[in-house]
């Protein structure tokens, strides 16, 4: 619970931070930014300010979570740790798991990556017919 509790700090601390830039340049957000978090909790410990026995031993400056939940700058809701997307970025998955969260994250398997620096590599496309044949 700790743990979970202290990353969905920093992404409070992330989304201020993005909400204030967002303001300087003019653009400002209506309405909360909904932080999702996969430990029951995590949420009810930023959800509720009474002090709980557990939680004695975290730092005043993690519970800024509690502080921009009460601001309604943010939302804390519930997603099943089968649907966290950012799992990929931060602790390995088995195959299927693994493949379905990347495709979640919209990031490209290696190989793919590979032959796309290939293709790019070589100056022509990568059809039959290159292009560099029509020069000569």
């Amino acid at each position: 619970m700790e743990a979970e509790y202290i990353a969905a700090s920093g992404a409070t601390k992330d989304v201020v931070w993005l909400q204030n830039l967002l303001g300087e340049l003019g653009l400002v957000q209506e309405g909360p930014t909904t932080l999702y978090v996969d430990n029951q909790a995590a949420i009810r410990l930023a959800s509720n300010p009474s002090t709980h026995s557990r939680s004695k031993h975290i730092e005043i400056w993690h519970h800024i979570i509690r502080e921009r939940v009460e601001m309604r700058d943010i939302n804390i809701s519930h997603i099943d740790t089968t649907k966290q997307r950012a799992d990929v970025l931060t602790k390995p998955l088995g195959g299927p798991q693994h493949n379905l969260a990347l495709k979640a994250v919209r990031l490209e398997k290696l190989e793919k990556l590979e032959d796309r620096d290939k293709n790019v590599g070589d100056g022509g496309s990568d059809e039959k017919g290159s292009d560099r044949e029509d020069e000569g």
